[in-house]
């Protein structure tokens, strides 16, 4: 059903593509993700009512949602637990505190060692917050090393 409403999705995507490109109307990427999103809320409405329909009351996250998978807090410099991605996406909603100048470094790695994604690489004079993506992730278990600052706090999403 999953793969169905990937197929589906994509398809819509192209259609609404090719239909503002034919007509000559240009969209700016916001209003296209808007049409998506609608399209995928109606999909899934669908999906849900199907399922519902066959007894069955399981519903999953929404294709494309993004979904918290971890969540860390600290000080300075260390190193996460691990945490399993299933998607090839991920994103990092970070926050971080410092009273002097101070540079914050997430790096994401496998579990097996090898190194995946330089994160973040940012200098702190006070608070911040900020989102960091990965793309193109195989599947599998990693953790975050932090060389970091006076306190942290991180989440990590994969999106489904």
């Amino acid at each position: 059903m999953k793969q169905l409403i990937i197929v589906v999705c994509i398809f819509m995507l192209t259609f609404i593509v090719v239909v503002a490109i034919g007509c000559g109307e240009t969209k700016t990427a916001d209003e296209l993700q808007a049409e998506i999103d609608q399209e995928l809320a109606e999909i899934e409405e669908s999906a849900i009512d199907k399922q519902e329909h066959n007894g069955s009351q399981q519903v999953s996250p929404r294709i494309g949602e993004w979904v918290e998978v971890a969540n860390f807090s600290g000080s300075g410099s260390k190193q996460t637990g691990p945490f399993n991605i299933n998607s090839r996406s991920l994103r990092l909603r970070w926050s971080a505190n410092t009273n002097r100048r101070d540079n914050m470094i997430i790096h994401l790695l496998r579990t097996d060692g090898t190194y995946t994604k330089y994160m973040v690489n940012v200098l702190l004079e006070s608070s911040m917050a900020d989102e960091s993506y990965a793309y193109g992730l195989r599947p599998g278990t990693y953790y975050l090393d932090i060389i970091g600052t006076d306190s942290w706090t991180i989440a990590v999403d994969q999106q489904n």
